[in-house]
């Protein structure tokens, strides 16, 4: 049987993001911004690029944990976030733009590139991982968040509410096996690595079950579900790009 075509998926969170509380970030911020910290210690001053920042509530937290030590730029799609971000987040320069397109960015441009849940959205990480690695200056860092498969096997997701028939993304899972060969044909890395991302609290259940929240498995251990009835295997993947060119 010949495969049968996935049909075009939408994304579209403004609801989610439009109301979100910037005075308490989400812990995969704090998380990231150690890492950082760890990266700019040493420098007068660092630019911060994050891909697909939504209203900017990362980069309202990078800019007040490292007040006038980084400079903050947020690209989002969705032009209503990225107005909501330009009201409320003083010092982040927003621009409207596509992660897979970002034209408007110079070649090694930024110190430091975050795309955190993002490259889940596509259906090939390709061109907004390229993209990433294309803006970042050398000898710099790019941080991926997301989900990542140990099997070697690329999973693409298309979902719908059972009410309403409109099929969304933004759950395709990519495997390690394919990230990994791709980066290998790049001449410009010096490593990367895989951290799998834990959760030191509970997170409850939401009213829109797409929504992750934590259960407790057989081991003992806290892992995240959503309504598509999966386990989401969170991790970060942390590109190291060679010296100077």
């Amino acid at each position: 049987m010949d495969n049968i075509k996935l049909p075009n998926g939408v994304y579209n969170k403004t609801h989610v993001y439009r109301e979100v509380d910037y005075e308490n970030e989400k812990y995969i911020f704090s998380v990231l911004g150690d890492k950082i910290e760890k990266i700019v210690s040493c420098r007068d001053r660092a630019t911060l690029l994050d891909v697909g920042g939504a209203s900017g509530a990362f980069c309202y937290y990078i800019g007040r944990r490292f007040f006038r030590k980084i400079d903050t730029i947020c690209i989002e799609h969705d032009k209503e976030l990225c107005q909501i971000g330009r009201g409320r987040v003083q010092g982040c320069s927003f621009i409207c733009g596509d992660a897979n397109h970002m034209d408007m960015i110079e070649n090694d441009a930024v110190d430091i590139v975050a795309m955190i849940g993002v490259m889940t959205i596509f259906d090939d990480f390709k061109p907004s991982l390229s993209e990433c690695l294309r803006v970042a200056k050398p000898g710099s860092n790019v941080f991926i968040f997301g989900q990542f498969n140990e099997y070697d096997i690329d999973v693409l997701v298309r979902y719908r509410y059972s009410n309403n028939d409109i099929w969304n993304r933004g759950w395709n899972i990519f495997s390690k096996y394919s990230i990994d060969t791709f980066l290998r044909t790049r001449t410009d890395i010096e490593n990367w690595r895989y951290e799998k991302f834990m959760l030191p609290f509970d997170l409850d259940k939401k009213d829109d079950p797409i929504r992750s929240w934590t259960e407790t498995n057989v081991r003992g251990e806290r892992v995240f579900k959503n309504g598509l009835n999966l386990e989401i295997n969170l991790q970060m993947l942390h590109i190291i790009l060679k010296g100077e060119k």
